[in-house]
């Protein structure tokens, strides 16, 4: 069997052709490109009819799924405004359930039972 001279230093994707062959580089080794045919009978586990006809598969028959289920949150769970990290709001924003007493011009308000935020405008809680 011959010897092929690879060259050296190929950047992904690189074609080289030697002789009638054609290789293409990955990254970690000359791949060849030259797929012949293949028989339809030589291939192994494919479907008995193709395209495949419609079929589901039970969840224990797909690897993971299950786990990846009980992963999930339920729809429609929630969380009190505590428990949530990194929420960020303008400096000076109050956070309460109950209207702050005594607000100034502009402070913000979110209510954290509604998470509706105001701004205090003009003698009077604005919604924003």
């Amino acid at each position: 069997m011959a010897t092929i001279d690879f060259p050296n230093s190929p950047t992904v994707g690189d074609l080289f052709t030697a002789g009638n062959s054609s290789y293409r580089w990955t990254g970690e080794a000359w791949v060849s490109n030259n797929l012949g045919s293949i028989e339809w009978d030589d291939v192994t586990d494919k479907p008995a009819t193709f395209p495949p006809s419609a079929h589901v598969h039970d969840i224990e028959d797909v690897t993971g799924l299950q786990d990846a289920l009980d992963d999930k949150s339920d729809i429609g769970h929630t969380h009190v405004m505590a428990d949530i990290t990194d929420l960020e709001f303008p400096p000076g924003t109050i956070l309460s359930d109950t209207e702050p007493a005594s607000p100034v011009e502009a402070t913000r308000w979110i209510n954290t039972l509604t998470f509706i935020e105001y701004i205090y405008y003009n003698d009077a809680w604005v919604e924003v």
